[in-house]
């Protein structure tokens, strides 16, 4: 039986270093293999980068092709907010600047009596009692004007020798600033009714509500005076005059207060003139006429032409109590009378008759007249109903010259 022999320990720690030693070699020649196949691929493509230097890899292409859309569309970023905002308000939302309309709106009323029976009802039913129908049509104006037939003053003495004298209690300017009034013409037959103190009262007290007195004055220059208000871009000039003044004194003078007067039409002309050169447009209202009387004296309306000539754009007339007609003079307008508008109770024919006159002007002074039909009284004007209304209108039209008022209220021109 053969015996195999078992070997020793040094001989298996020799074996096993000689086999550990054949492992590594093979490890270390598969890991240089691998590096130089590395080697050989990476000088390969670098050769061939060399020979084609504009060619690129698709990723690089793709990176370097998103970097330069970023660069434009920031590059387009800030051009645009360098760039002015422009478009409409709703693309923008930012408002125009408005300009503006150079249209102006302006209303006028006849004689405004707040003495006697009227004031009595007032200090009972309160100073807005005369306005509660019709102040939305004034506030609707930019301009509304009048005649004042009264002081407004508790202080005086009553002229002497004289039929009639009225005056209306301080507290009346409130209500008469609240209803939509602007401006007063003073240049009439009652302003002085309770003296000089009296006209003191009245321009303080129209002042300090923010309203405008025009045709009184301490002397000749501010009774002459034009008061021009700037209202959507058109300048307003209002003269006041009067040819009814009850006695001389009563004429303002170079040193003497009082009334602008026109019986004399050298100096309103010169006033006139003067106004149309410091305003777009000129508004002149004047006292005159006969109580009563449907229709103008003749020389009333050369006066009214001599006006407009001067440069004149429209002539409001009162003093009759009653309507007189319309007349349409080389483009202008004249309404020679618009009747009583707060008055007391009268029972004579036409005087409860009025209206509300509306003029739409351009900056050139060229209107659109319209009327609003009114009953007057007792001290609370309201509109007129449709049917009396439309008779008032003809009634308008027959009495008026080169004009015609409307079945609308509107007045027309016959004019070639």
């Amino acid at each position: 039986m053969e015996i195999l022999m078992q070997p020793t320990r040094n001989q298996r720690k020799t074996r096993e270093t000689h086999l550990s030693k054949r492992r590594l070699r093979r490890w270390i020649i598969r890991f240089l293999g691998i590096g130089v196949l590395i080697l050989c691929v990476y000088t390969a493509l670098d050769v061939f980068a060399t020979i084609n230097p504009g060619l690129e890899s698709s990723n690089e292409q793709q990176a370097h092709k998103i970097v330069q859309s970023s660069k434009q569309e920031d590059s387009t970023a800030i051009e645009k907010i360098k760039e002015p905002v422009t478009g409409t308000m709703d693309e923008v939302n930012v408002p125009d600047k408005v300009e503006p309309s150079e249209h102006v709106n302006l209303a006028f009323v006849g004689d405004i009596m707040m003495g006697g029976n009227v004031d009595k009802l007032l200090k009972t039913n309160g100073y807005d009692y005369p306005y509660i129908h019709i102040s939305s049509i004034l506030q609707e104006a930019d301009i509304a004007a009048g005649n004042m037939e009264n002081p407004i003053t508790d202080r005086g003495e009553p002229a002497e020798d004289k039929s009639y004298v009225f005056r209306t209690s301080p507290e009346a300017v409130l209500g008469m600033a609240k209803s939509g009034f602007d401006v007063f013409n003073l240049a009439n037959n009652h302003t002085l009714d309770y003296g000089l103190i009296g006209l003191q009262d009245t321009i303080r007290l129209l002042i300090e509500a923010g309203l405008y007195g025009i045709g009184a004055g301490m002397n000749e220059e501010e009774a002459y005076k034009p008061v021009v208000l700037d209202k959507n871009g058109v300048r307003v000039a209002y003269l006041g005059l009067t040819r009814v003044v009850p006695e001389v004194s009563w004429k303002a003078d170079k040193h003497t207060p009082g009334l602008a007067e026109t019986y004399n039409y050298t100096r309103p002309i010169k006033a006139i003139e003067a106004a149309s050169g410091i305003s777009d447009m000129v508004v002149v209202l004047v006292h005159w006429g006969v109580e009563g009387a449907i229709e103008p004296r003749e020389f009333e309306k050369e006066l009214a032409h001599r006006y407009i000539d001067a440069g004149a754009d429209l002539v409001i007339g009162s003093h009759p109590h009653v309507l007189q007609g319309i007349e349409s003079y080389k483009g202008k307008w004249i309404a020679y009378s618009l009747g009583n508008f707060i008055f007391t109770t009268s029972g004579k024919s036409g005087t409860n008759e009025s209206a509300i006159l509306q003029a739409s002007c351009s900056k050139s002074g060229d209107c659109e007249l319209n009327f609003i039909p009114i009953v007057a009284g007792p001290a609370q004007p309201r509109r007129m109903e449709d049917i009396a209304a439309k008779t008032l209108y003809q009634h308008l039209t027959s009495i008026s010259y080169s004009a015609e008022v409307q079945e609308d209220g509107q007045v027309r021109s016959l004019l070639p």
